[in-house]
């Protein structure tokens, strides 16, 4: 009796622990996702002021000649 229910418990737990594993997956994807969304915006908001830096120059250019 103690082996039937010990097989029982230990089987209830393996498959707690599949079914745990997908959602940990995608924790830890939308933890990596966030963080590639975060880079780009960075790269982006670089980007614009980039822009605005050289939009800023080719005014001073202008005026000069």
């Amino acid at each position: 009796m103690l082996g039937i229910l010990d097989g029982g418990l230990f089987g209830s737990l393996i498959g707690g622990l599949f079914r745990l594993a997908p959602e940990i997956l995608k924790f830890l994807d939308k933890k990596n996702e966030r963080a590639h969304e975060l880079n780009m915006f960075q790269l982006q908001t670089d980007l614009e002021k980039m822009r605005g830096e050289f939009r800023v120059e080719e005014k001073y250019v202008d005026y000069s000649i």
